[in-house]
């Protein structure tokens, strides 16, 4: 049976186009919705429609173009932006299947592809019993997933994302009523990114020499990654409004834990995320917070890191529902996830509360992080990436081999 799949917004870059061109290939309609010029560059190659008109007027014109093409199928990249959740609500409706793509749970090599949702509307059962059941029975997925090379290369990243950009801002008139997503303006953003790309030597040497003293001393300490402002796992699945509210309450709880008693001050280790714009002014903010609590030099804030390895020593990790997470599992190391994270439930988080944590911080149970992992591969990982030329062709076969084993 011939189905027809309908592309919203994908990520910044040819993958959407490559993947609906294989779907193509296996005999399948497929048709693309443009909401702003950066979408009409990347749907250059395929039948499209572009939409110019409001969010509230994007519901009913929705449910008349989704008949129109008789669609089966939704295709969209990140489900917590508002014309996707729109969409999502439409197809919910005609009972149309919907498609969510977003950047791997597991990184590097690794993009996420679920029916429904992602992150924390991840439809994907995951308590224990069950997939320890599911593990015993398809042990071929429990050992190691072959990687195909490619890897998020980050020029390619940027340039996409540039002329994603640039595109959007150069066709504006045709889409007066577009709202990005993004918070801030694109100039002030790679302004931001190429001063830390020109500081990058500065940033590895001081998270060297941070590490190091922390290992040479064996002084213990807590690791807290930040993520992205912007990013929908701050917006809408945390209780968080912002990263600085996600670090005033940290640094709080780290203060009322009161680790006088121990021999050896206790250290709270703050990185930051790579692709942090700096706009943002986080090292400065955690310094001045960090002396109005008379935390002194226990809390440091570092760009770079290597993140096995300060893991690999940690007493543990906080975090907000970072994929850090899931790196933190894999080696032991106990986790707090103050998020909706796929990864905050029992048996692989701390489920009691942060200022216990702090004292006495549980492990992961290394058996059902072992299913687990299996199981988030088997269903939800597609091996390759969305921005190197092999690592979305990988990606592209892949999505469009389990997406056709799918009953239409």
């Amino acid at each position: 049976m011939s189905r027809s799949f309908i592309s919203l917004q994908g990520v910044a870059s040819p993958f959407f186009s490559e993947l609906s061109h294989l779907i193509r290939l296996a005999g399948h309609q497929t048709h693309r919705i443009n909401f702003c010029g950066g979408d009409l560059l990347f749907s250059l190659s395929e039948p499209h429609t572009n939409y110019a008109g409001t969010l509230s007027g994007l519901t009913a014109w929705l449910v008349q173009e989704l008949r129109r093409h008789s669609a089966t199928d939704i295709l969209l990249f990140g489900d917590c932006r508002a014309i996707h959740q729109a969409a999502i609500a439409v197809a919910k409706e005609l009972n149309i299947r919907v498609y969510v793509f977003e950047e791997g749970y597991l990184r590097p090599n690794w993009i996420t592809m679920e029916v429904g949702g992602v992150n924390g509307y991840s439809n994907m059962p995951l308590e224990p019993a069950p997939l320890l059941a599911w593990a015993s029975k398809n042990t071929v997925h429990t050992g190691a997933v072959p990687q195909h090379p490619g890897g998020s290369n980050m020029l390619a990243r940027a340039m996409y994302d540039i002329a994603y950009r640039l595109s959007s801002a150069a066709m504006g008139r045709s889409f007066p009523n577009y709202q990005t997503h993004r918070p801030h303006n694109g100039v002030l953003e790679y302004a931001g990114l190429a001063r830390r790309f020109g500081m990058g030597w500065w940033f590895a040497r001081e998270a060297q020499r941070v590490t190091a003293k922390l290992l040479a001393t064996k002084a213990p300490y807590f690791l807290f990654p930040l993520q992205l402002n912007a990013d929908s796992q701050i917006r809408t699945h945390s209780p968080f409004p912002d990263v600085i509210a996600s670090i005033d309450h940290v640094l709080i709880s780290f203060k009322e834990a009161a680790f006088r008693q121990e021999s050896t001050a206790v250290s709270l280790v703050i990185k930051n995320h790579p692709l942090d714009t700096g706009l943002a002014r986080y090292r400065g903010y955690v310094e001045r917070r960090s002396r109005d609590l008379n935390l002194g030099d226990r809390v440091k804030f570092i760009e770079a890191g290597d993140l096995p390895l300060l893991l690999s020593h940690a007493q543990g990790v906080v975090l907000v529902n970072s994929t850090v997470g899931l790196t933190a599992l894999q080696l032991n190391c106990p986790v707090f996830a103050m998020g909706k994270a796929i990864f905050n439930r029992d048996k692989l988080t701390d489920q009691g509360g942060l200022a216990s944590f702090w004292k006495d911080p549980t492990p992961p149970d290394a058996r059902f992080v072992k299913a687990f992992l299996a199981y988030i591969k088997a269903h939800s990982q597609v091996s390759g990436d969305f921005y190197s030329r092999m690592g979305r062709t990988h990606a592209a076969l892949g999505c469009m081999q389990r997406i056709l084993k799918d009953s239409p």
